[in-house]
């Protein structure tokens, strides 16, 4: 990968009418860091996508697209520029010759709806893999945090974890921030928090995508049981026992065990005793797989709105 001359094509061409020459330098570098350092030793190919939805950084973006197919040679890259219309991320072939689907995503944005116009959620829905997704956001401070917090709640409404947002403010600092959605303040809520800087041309924290699940603070995980012992079973929850105590059959253990290593309270939601488990015929559910359905027709909704 010829990253300088990526580097030499970003400080000639760029557009932005808020940010100097040197400051321009410093983003450059910092994505420069995290395709080297990052994405080149876990991966073959990850895709980048830039949109805009401002026309003075449409030429930057076009050109950058066209530099990065020539500059790239130590790993396989997709580059998709977008501006109004839905795109399509297909799978482009490994080294080996097989199709793959990308794990690494890095973005280019200047506003929430320039980086909703990439639809993301409906790309990687289909995909049982956890892929990472590095964000620079390019536009003026007083859009920022507002900004910032939009695109993590769409991160965290659609399942996607490991995500970066990357920004730099007007005096030159870059600054990525995430979320974790359970701490010991607060459980499923997305509050954006600095993770990282980029200063004299590395990350302060060499951990670039920190890990969010291995200690979900007591936050609780919804199960819903049937009986079906030896597999699952559940005793009596009178006179004080607890849903983590309730629960037996060796199913039932291997989740009170997984509770104690990620951190995380059982909370038991019984299905209707008639139709415990539940059935789908004719695109009508009951029992337990209706609870399913349900939550899962809810939380699109709440994603609609």
């Amino acid at each position: 990968m010829n990253v300088q001359t990526l580097l030499t094509f970003y400080l000639i061409n760029s557009q932005a009418p808020f940010k100097d020459r040197n400051i321009n330098e410093e983003i450059a570098n910092s994505l420069i860091y995290v395709i080297e350092k990052y994405y080149e030793p876990r991966d073959s190919a990850f895709i980048i996508c830039l949109s805009y939805e401002r026309e003075n950084t449409r030429d930057f973006y076009q050109d950058l697209s066209e530099i990065l197919f020539r500059s790239y040679d130590n790993i396989k890259t997709q580059i998709v520029v977008k501006e109004t219309q839905g795109l399509e991320l297909k799978p482009i072939p490994t080294v080996k010759g097989k199709l793959t689907n990308f794990i690494f995503h890095m973005l280019v944005v200047d506003s929430v709806k320039s980086f909703l116009n990439i639809d993301l959620a409906s790309k990687v829905k289909n995909y049982d893999t956890n892929e990472f997704y590095h964000i620079f956001l390019h536009n003026k401070d007083r859009f920022l945090d507002n900004d910032i917090r939009n695109i993590l709640e769409y991160c965290w409404s659609n399942y996607m974890i490991n995500v970066n947002v990357v920004i730099q403010t007007a005096a030159g600092d870059i600054i990525v921030y995430t979320y974790f959605p359970f701490n010991e303040s607060h459980c499923n809520e997305v509050i954006p928090v600095e993770i990282n800087r980029f200063q004299n041309g590395v990350m302060v924290n060499p951990d670039l995508f920190p890990e969010k699940l291995q200690n979900m603070h007591k936050c609780p995980v919804r199960v819903t049981p049937f009986h079906t012992p030896p597999f699952f079973s559940l005793n009596d929850r009178r006179n004080g026992t607890t849903d983590d105590e309730a629960i037996n059959g060796f199913e039932g253990l291997l989740l009170r065990e997984l509770s104690l290593l990620m951190n995380f309270t059982i909370e038991i939601i019984l299905p209707p005793k008639k139709d415990e488990r539940g059935h789908i015929f004719n695109n009508f559910s009951t029992g337990a797989i209706d609870m399913l359905e349900q939550t899962n027709q809810k939380e699109n909704q709440q994603q609609a709105n």
